[in-house]
């Protein structure tokens, strides 16, 4: 009974397969007479495996062929040098829903489709249009600037390698990468923003990570532009406003002076306090009054917004004053900060943003330590560093020393250090050994670039050292040398990704180099004057160490051990340390 039960059960798999191999041969049939648009009848049904093969082969051929017809069809007859955005409303990207999102595809063809700086830059009065237009309609807006590009690579890299004549390098040469992103993180567009550096930031943004992009080593290149995007979503930047009373936690600590102001001018009155300490009562702003026109406030607006571009201004119209801002959130949470070589001779203030959800307000932090000093038992001062956030400490030697070489979250802490002679160290010894050593092989190589004149300066307006040529490496040269000074033949290439190629053909020269150790030969037989130089040699070669007496135990084909007096010169001595690993 159970062998026929199992029987059927095998029946009915193979009818199952074979029903599904049937069905999918017959949509393989449909699908092709659908693509030749002809009738079902006049294509044979696959029978055969072979048969199948070739049917999906040649329905791949026509959709590539589709696809190209459709590439070729978008190219503009008549191109125009000013592209044409596309507005749509409450777009979802990503997790968020913009405002308006405005499109603009690119049509093969349109001047500067190639070179996204010459493409934006052409059309900078159309973006710059569009941003002031969503300004005036939204208030505050934050907006991403963004491409969708078409990225290329060589598919043969070997090409012409061993050949003397180049053929030239055509588009069918290429693999292509369609519909690759690249934009900017959100940009603040205040009323008071430039628009100008908010699109000359967007283009530095965009190209460095088109340049990270291809600068990973996987030999894609930037081909054209096929859309330009710009993405658009209100903003309601934090601003101080009117006076707001310190929550209790807050008050209890004593350490943060509130500005009882009834205008929109609490950031004013909150710097004023700083730089001239009341000794009582300095939450009343009528003992500021005195300083009022003090500081300088040309093009920013009140209440302030805690953005980074307006902030810089303050400082750079206030160049004795730096900005250290953050938020109340049961801790201290950094907002902004002046960059480190820049505060740098200027007076900190530190302020605090509390809000009550209807507006916010700024305070003055007199006494920083008292709203960190919970993290420990320690009754202590707390100091604390601003830049990199996570130093906190309540020596002052320590603290000194962490902010001599403190450099900010943004760059990587360093330090002199002179040697110490108690450890040795104020003796420098050659102590690399194995760069004595010969290596098996090694290159000389040779490069040649193309000086290329860069089209646009708009990226390096915010920069000093101007960029005016980009090197294009367009050919190389390398030979092959045996460390007994035997060499190869030398290998040139000339043509486009010269740079790829070369890293190609270096790591393809380096497998060989394995394969060839992966079989060593066996060590031929010391000369006589070899031999006396040998039994002559007192020390090391390399290292220069004398050789060292051991006792080493050895091992006879026939598993007796014996102990012997050797004197170090083995093949596998250590030319670092002058010791012996094994003795056979």
């Amino acid at each position: 009974m159970n062998k026929r039960f199992s029987k059927c059960n095998i029946i009915k798999n193979m009818a199952s397969h074979q029903a599904r191999n049937a069905q999918l041969r017959q949509t393989v049939r449909s699908v092709l007479a659908s693509l030749k648009n002809v009738s079902l009848q006049s294509i044979p049904y696959p029978r055969s495996n072979a048969r199948l093969a070739e049917y999906r082969v040649e329905i791949q051929a026509i959709r590539d062929t589709q696809a190209e017809f459709d590439r070729l069809g978008a190219i503009d007859p008549h191109p125009h040098y000013e592209i044409v955005f596309n507005r749509r409303e409450q777009v979802k990207v990503g997790g968020e829903i913009t405002d308006s999102n405005h499109i603009a595809d690119i049509p093969i063809g349109t001047p500067g489709e190639h070179d996204q700086i010459e493409l934006i830059n052409a059309n900078g009065d159309v973006i710059k249009q569009i941003l002031q237009e969503e300004r005036q309609r939204l208030g505050p807006i934050k907006v991403r600037l963004g491409i969708f590009g078409t990225m290329r690579r060589i598919t043969d890299y070997q090409q012409g390698l061993f050949e003397e004549i180049l053929d030239p390098i055509d588009d069918s040469s290429h693999t292509y990468r369609y519909g690759v992103p690249f934009k900017t993180r959100n940009m603040p567009v205040l009323p008071s923003t430039n628009i100008d550096d908010t699109l000359t930031f967007g283009l530095m943004r965009l190209t460095e990570k088109i340049d990270t992009y291809t600068s990973l080593g996987s030999g894609w290149e930037f081909y054209r532009v096929e859309k330009v995007f710009i993405e658009v979503t209100q903003f309601m930047p934090p601003t101080g406003a009117g006076h707001i009373p310190l929550t209790a936690d807050l008050s209890a600590k004593k350490g943060v002076v509130n500005p009882q102001n009834t205008d929109n001018e609490c950031f004013r009155w909150t710097i004023l306090s700083a730089l001239h300490p009341a000794p009582h009562h300095p939450e009343r702003i009528a003992q500021y009054r005195q300083y009022y026109d003090t500081l300088h406030f040309k093009d920013i607006e009140f209440p302030v917004q805690a953005d980074e571009i307006v902030l810089q201004r303050f400082e750079r119209q206030n160049p004795s004053i730096a900005l250290c801002i953050s938020e109340w959130k049961g801790k201290l949470s950094p907002v902004y900060v002046t960059d480190k070589e820049i505060a740098e001779g200027r007076q900190m203030i530190d302020l605090l943003l509390i809000s009550d959800e209807e507006k916010q307000h700024y305070c003055w932090i007199k006494n920083m330590s008292r709203l960190v000093s919970q993290r420990t038992k320690n009754h202590s001062a707390t100091l604390i560093c601003r830049w990199c956030i996570s130093h906190f400490t309540h020596l002052k030697s320590e603290h000194d020393k962490h902010m001599a070489m403190c450099r900010g979250i943004k760059h990587s802490p360093q330090a002199d250090r002179m040697p110490n002679p108690k450890k040795g160290e104020d003796i420098f010894k050659f102590k690399n050994w194995k760069r004595r050593m010969q290596v098996p092989y090694y290159f000389i190589a040779d490069f040649e670039a193309m000086p290329i004149t860069l089209p646009s300066q708009a990226l390096e307006a915010l920069k000093k050292t101007k960029k005016i040529q980009k090197h294009i490496p367009c050919s190389f040269s390398y030979t092959k040398i045996r460390y007994d000074g035997v060499s190869e033949a030398s290998k040139m290439y000339v043509g486009k990704n010269a740079e790829t190629k070369f890293v190609t053909d270096i790591t393809r020269e380096a497998f060989q180099i394995r394969e060839e150790y992966k079989d060593p030969k066996p060590m031929l037989p010391l000369t006589a004057q070899d031999q006396r130089r040998h039994d002559n040699a007192t020390q090391c070669w390399v290292c220069k160490k004398e050789f060292s007496t051991q006792e080493v135990w050895i091992s006879t084909l026939d598993g007796e051990r014996y102990k012997a007096i050797y004197n170090g010169k083995v093949k596998d001595h250590c030319h670092i340390t002058g010791t012996i690993f094994s003795f056979r």
